[in-house]
């Protein structure tokens, strides 16, 4: 799908444009769409079925088991496949995220993991990249989406970046130092 006007890709759609004899590295990532059959419409699929997830656990289930919408949603990482010993204490220590958000930072994250360690190598930071690697690997996924974020936020100050750069690779390293040495790794 193309970004703008929402419609599938055509044969002949341009992807990219560049001036010829240049080269640049283009990522592609389709976007996956269902059309409303009613309405014609293409929603994106991640969208619809979070619509889908909030509606079964705060409307569908909620009125099959009392009948009645006056009851408080089900938290959206409450696992209702199995039973609960204590429903309150379940209830009360399930997770908050749906499905979809928790799938949208895990594709973050993972884009995040892939490109931190490459701007952390690259001059004039130039870190070690298995350093930042095993550093990224060890953050959880909000962690590692909102140091890149950050990282985006500092990038027109120029020294502040540069400052921001070095302190990750501080931590880093302080990381790669509290690890016990593996054979075959310096330290």
């Amino acid at each position: 799908m193309q970004p703008g006007h929402g419609l599938p890709l055509q044969p002949g759609d341009i992807l990219a444009s560049v001036p010829r004899d240049t080269s640049i590295t283009l990522a592609i990532i389709p976007t996956v769409c269902l059309q409303r059959p009613h309405t014609g419409i293409w929603h994106i699929a991640l969208k619809e079925l979070g619509y889908l997830e909030e509606w079964v656990r705060t409307t569908a289930i909620p009125i099959l088991i009392t009948g009645s919408r006056e009851n408080a949603a089900i938290p959206p990482q409450l696992d209702i496949t199995i039973g609960h010993p204590d429903l309150r204490q379940a209830l009360q220590s399930a997770g908050t995220t749906p499905a979809a958000e928790r799938g949208v930072l895990s594709m973050q994250a993972t884009i995040a993991r892939r490109d931190l360690p490459e701007i952390l190598a690259m001059p004039p930071v130039g870190a070690d990249r298995e350093t930042i690697k095993e550093w990224v690997t060890s953050l959880d996924d909000a962690t590692v989406v909102t140091t890149l974020a950050r990282i985006t936020l500092v990038n027109p100050d120029p020294t502040a970046l540069l400052d921001y750069l070095r302190q990750l690779c501080a931590e880093a390293h302080a990381y790669r130092s509290r690890m016990p040495e593996r054979p075959g790794l310096a330290s």
